[in-house]
């Protein structure tokens, strides 16, 4: 089988029609496992220069690719792929995939077409029901659906369309796909994408429930941001910017862990009412950490610890914006905000909402963030109904105002 993969990037311009880049990939696969024949970038710039990307990674293997063409038509490069996976903050997955959706309902109406793969890494919250909404069912039930719960590798761009650095390989992630019986064809794919870390398990009984409520990013980035700057008088600059993961205080750590048992809590109510569901994905923070990182992690004593001796956040900073004086403040525009507000932990509390299940801390986090982005989710009545929802992937966009048919009508279980 003849595999043309549409790679989706951060698309850095919103009103800009994105560019699509064809790029030859060289990839250490394991062996016997299909690579793509053909990979095609879809991104909004490139940088100047001949396309050639370095990579340097933290298992010691330096990789090269090299872009060699270049358009800004669509139609060019998206009839006929096999596989689109987005790759880029999940905000601006419906985007994406309105540009995309003439041409793959054109591709689908052909006799004898395959089934279309759309997938993310990561997925955050709500994936499924953004295809569905975007697309259309008549597309997306023809569809492989696929999400990763994380991203493969703690990574950093250290120049635009150039060089990239991976700073730390996980070791276990999972992977989600609708319907299950395609999990080793989807598997296989992408571990010989990412080579042979990290190792990319799944099962055929998953669901995209659980990846919407397993959500690291979800869970760690708002409550950080809160934990670092919940005393910060918001216009007093730093001299430089603070550390991230490693600035995590006892306070942030205890904040985490409330949000994370507040997840817990969901899962269990949502599985007394479908004991049969597949919520195996759904754990602590904690329990993700040492799957994903174990190698990784100096001391495993507690969870603040191990965001301390973590060598994949070793230096990484909080998000800032550098001011005349040389001074930094916080960046509120990040995708710590702009993506895990909406599309992660707002997506947690919607779902935490159908299954009748209160959440002081988680609300007490979203109510800090909505108030730094000028944001109104959530009402001062406690229930998901402000304002802005509609820029959301929360299931109440999308329609939905109870369990049962939130749980049915997506598949995620039966009775």
């Amino acid at each position: 089988l003849e595999i043309n993969m549409v790679v989706c990037q951060k698309q850095l311009q919103e009103e800009k029609v994105e560019s699509l880049c064809e790029v030859d990939v060289a990839n250490k696969a394991p062996t016997g496992v299909s690579q793509p024949t053909k990979i095609l970038l879809l991104a909004a710039r490139l940088a100047e220069g001949d396309g050639r990307i370095q990579c340097d990674n933290d298992c010691g293997d330096t990789f090269y690719g090299k872009a060699n063409v270049i358009s800004s038509n669509a139609a060019e490069v998206v009839p006929g792929c096999s596989m689109i996976l987005f790759a880029l903050p999940t905000d601006r997955h419906e985007v994406y995939l309105k540009s995309m959706r003439h041409f793959l309902q054109q591709q689908q109406e052909h006799e004898g077409s395959i089934p279309l793969m759309i997938g993310s890494m990561p997925g955050e919250g709500g994936f499924d029901l953004c295809v569905r909404n975007t697309l259309g069912p008549e597309i997306a039930s023809k569809s492989i659906l696929f999400s990763l719960e994380t991203l493969p590798w703690a990574c950093r761009v250290e120049q635009f369309g150039r060089f990239v650095r991976v700073l730390g390989t996980k070791q276990d992630i999972d992977l989600c796909v609708c319907p299950g019986t395609m999990l080793h064809k989807v598997r296989d794919l992408l571990q010989a994408m990412v080579g042979k870390a990290p190792r990319i398990e799944g099962s055929p009984s998953s669901n995209f429930l659980g990846v919407s409520l397993m959500n690291p990013n979800a869970i760690a980035h708002p409550c950080i941001e809160y934990g670092l700057l919940r005393d910060w008088d918001g216009k007093t600059p730093f001299k430089t910017p603070p550390l991230f993961y490693q600035g995590v205080d006892n306070f942030t750590a205890e904040t985490i862990e409330k949000v994370s048992h507040e997840i817990i809590q969901v899962k269990a109510a949502i599985l007394k009412r479908y004991p049969s569901m597949d919520l195996a994905l759904v754990r602590t923070l904690t329990e993700f950490f040492e799957a994903c990182y174990y190698d990784d992690i100096a001391d495993h004593s507690s969870l603040r610890n191990m965001f301390l001796t973590n060598k994949g956040y070793d230096g990484l900073a909080m998000p800032t914006t550098r001011t005349e004086s040389g001074e930094y403040l916080p960046l509120f525009e990040h995708r710590y905000f702009s993506e895990d507000l909406p599309c992660g932990i707002l997506v947690q509390r919607g779902i935490a909402e159908l299954a009748n299940v209160d959440t002081p801390e988680i609300d007490k986090v979203i109510r800090w963030c909505q108030e730094k982005v000028g944001k109104d989710y959530l009402s001062k009545n406690g229930k998901l109904e402000g304002k802005d929802i509609a820029k959301t992937k929360i299931p109440q966009r999308y329609g939905f105002k109870d369990l049962e048919s939130f749980v049915e009508v997506n598949g995620y279980a039966t009775r």
